[in-house]
């Protein structure tokens, strides 16, 4: 599963599929320079059980670090 990370100014998300409707995605928003608040995640069906939600975690994780 590959997954994407799009930000615009202080909110973004990651996701895993096609938009407009990915079948995973994970919702942020940046409250300053060095610190990023998770406010939502959804997983499809199809996904659900995949890991796919650790995998959006960790790709979020990998951005807040660098």
């Amino acid at each position: 599963m590959q997954v994407r990370i799009e930000q615009t100014e202080n909110k973004g998300r990651a996701y895993i599929g096609e938009l407009p409707k990915p079948l995973a995605e994970m919702t942020f928003t940046m409250a300053g320079p060095d610190k990023m608040i998770i406010d939502h995640t959804s997983v499809s069906d199809e996904l659900r059980g995949k890991g796919a939600g650790r995998q959006l975690l960790m790709a979020l994780v990998e951005k807040a670090r660098n």
